[in-house]
């Protein structure tokens, strides 16, 4: 729904953010590893025609609560080995606890 992005508390994010001393936005710049293949129908406008997505939009919110930290990705589009590479390289650790949305699907050959 176009209208959501102008709610007065809707706030537009591009890149990485910290909100708080207790959470932080990031984003997956690179993909090391492959991108799931259920990724290949979901297209974005390039010009006249259509591309991959490259989910460089999608973010992911770590919670720092107290010693323990908490990832958690929504549909993690760019693959979870490539998000918790990432965070890896980011905070030198894994999270203590890793939460996300996955869409299921039944393989089709």
């Amino acid at each position: 729904d176009p209208a959501i992005a102008e709610l007065p508390q809707t706030v537009k994010v591009d890149g990485d953010l910290r909100i708080d001393d207790e959470l932080e936005l990031f984003t997956v710049k690179h993909a090391n590893h492959p991108i799931p293949f259920t990724n290949k129908s979901l297209l974005v406008r390039d010009g006249s025609g259509y591309a991959r997505d490259s989910f460089d939009h999608e973010h992911y919110l770590v919670i720092h609560d107290g010693k323990r930290h908490i990832l958690v990705s929504g549909c993690a589009h760019k693959g979870m080995p490539n998000i918790m590479e990432a965070y890896l390289y980011r905070y030198g650790a894994a999270p203590d606890i890793a939460i996300s949305g996955f869409h299921l699907m039944k393989k089709t050959d």
